[in-house]
């Protein structure tokens, strides 16, 4: 057996509790398992809920236990957490005060990925942002792994990635509750006042912040100047930095709109991308989308060719703008995420 990440005890016959049987938990036994751990899973769903959700146990798994609270975590080695179980949780305050060791999926795989990360948060846009991402790295012909907060099981693909590969990841602010590590390129598209029933303004900045707070010398930040939540976080940023807006022009790298183009600026360089108007998403929140993909697929090295081509091709993700068709001299558009 592999030895287990830093922070972790040795795996093999550790007694190890998994909160949650979603696709996270689920990914998280399958790979404890794989090493030799003995897995508990709870849930506090009842096996209803979870045959209809489709959440079979993995093969191995010693125990599930569901439809009651959390099971109190004294007597294992390890709890690891889906990102649906908040920091806060009894159960989770409970595992700190016996001083078990906590991990998560994301902290797992920001931990082992052996390839190049790119992380995109945000209050909005991150999802749109991160196919556009994938479509312009699908464009550039480059090894690459789309997933994260989008429901890919990270870490059964970690197998697949090499140090050649590029991970493209959606990170939502409940994964960001857990990680040590930040991705190489990370990106924050905005913060705006959101999910203030689980956390504080304060706390929930915090886990935006923590998607920069571990960068080394050697990434990349990519923060949006039009917002003056990620405005701020630029006197944090640890490594090198890149910048956003379709405001006007901007003073450091990243990319912007002027003169009806979207631009990439590196130093006193400026390289026109394609016109604003060959965008075919809808709306300005969009656009600030498809610049913020521009400014990442340049940190990341891809040619500006396949920035045009993806954004020319891409129409957006499901539930967000998309239009269903016209009937009844209407225009009908599926906009069931808002």
């Amino acid at each position: 057996m592999s030895a287990a990440p830093a922070g972790l005890p040795p795996l093999e016959g550790l007694p190890v509790l998994v909160y949650s049987m979603g696709i996270e938990g689920r990914d998280l036994a399958r790979w404890l398992i794989a090493r030799g751990a003995r897995v508990t899973i709870s849930d506090t769903r009842t096996d209803a809920a979870l045959a209809a959700a489709g959440a079979e146990p993995p093969e191995g798994v010693e125990r599930v236990v569901t439809g009651q609270p959390l099971l109190d975590p004294a007597g294992f080695g390890l709890v690891a957490v889906s990102q649906s179980i908040l920091r806060y949780d009894p159960a989770l305050a409970r595992a700190r005060e016996l001083g078990i060791p906590i991990t998560s999926q994301m902290r797992l795989f920001l931990q082992l990925c052996p390839g190049r990360t790119i992380g995109i948060t945000g209050s909005s846009g991150k999802s749109t942002t991160t196919a556009l991402v994938g479509a312009m790295a699908s464009a550039a012909g480059i090894e690459f792994v789309l997933g994260g907060n989008i429901g890919e099981p990270l870490l059964a693909r970690l197998g697949e990635i090499r140090p050649e590969t590029t991970v493209i990841l959606e990170i939502s602010h409940t994964q960001l509750q857990y990680t040590d590590r930040s991705p190489h390129i990370a990106a924050v598209t905005n913060v705006t006042p959101n999910h203030l029933d689980q956390f504080s303004w304060d706390e929930y900045v915090g886990l935006k912040r923590n998607h920069i707070a571990h960068q080394s010398r050697g990434d990349v930040a990519v923060l949006n100047a039009d917002n003056p939540v990620t405005r701020a976080f630029m006197a944090s940023a640890r490594g090198r930095l890149a910048v956003t807006s379709i405001e006007g022009p901007i003073d450091l790298d990243g990319a912007c709109i002027e003169d009806g183009d979207i631009v990439i600026r590196r130093g006193s360089r400026t390289t026109p991308v394609l016109p604003v108007s060959d965008v075919r998403l809808r709306g300005r929140h969009n656009l600030a989308n498809a610049v913020m993909a521009c400014a990442i697929a340049a940190e990341a090295g891809w040619p500006v060719t396949a920035m045009a081509r993806a954004i020319r091709t891409f129409a957006g993700v499901p539930h967000r703008l998309e239009i269903v068709g016209r009937a009844g001299g209407a225009l009908w558009v599926n906009d069931s995420i808002a």
